[in-house]
């Protein structure tokens, strides 16, 4: 018996894609830009909705899937992670030049 599915690319990322393909069930992952939208369905966006619509689009074969490398998704996620440390980090240095300054504490120059 053949199974199907269609999984949104999302915050979830690709594992969900790599169990069901481990699972040997034929799934794509699509772009959610890329499924077409009536504007009831805008106007009411709840999972089912989302379900329906690529459910809908899935029987035709409308629907393209992506494509994607694990090996390339893992260093994006670290450089998210390393640009987010970075900008965290900035920000706490800020607040403290903030906080040293509003009382009056002069700062040197190589920290500023």
């Amino acid at each position: 018996m053949n199974y199907f599915s269609i999984h949104k690319a999302d915050f979830c990322g690709f594992w969900i894609h790599e169990k069901l393909t481990d699972l040997g069930i034929n799934n794509i992952v699509v772009n959610p830009a890329d499924v077409p939208t009536m504007s009831k369905e805008k106007l009411c966006k709840t999972d089912a909705v989302d379900c329906n619509k690529l459910v809908r689009e899935l029987r035709p074969g409308s629907l393209e899937g992506i494509y994607f490398r694990a090996d390339i998704l893992e260093m994006r996620s670290l450089i998210r992670q390393r640009n987010l440390i970075v900008k965290d980090s900035t920000h706490a240095k800020n607040r403290i030049k903030s906080l040293l300054r509003s009382h009056g504490v002069k700062i040197s120059e190589k920290f500023i």
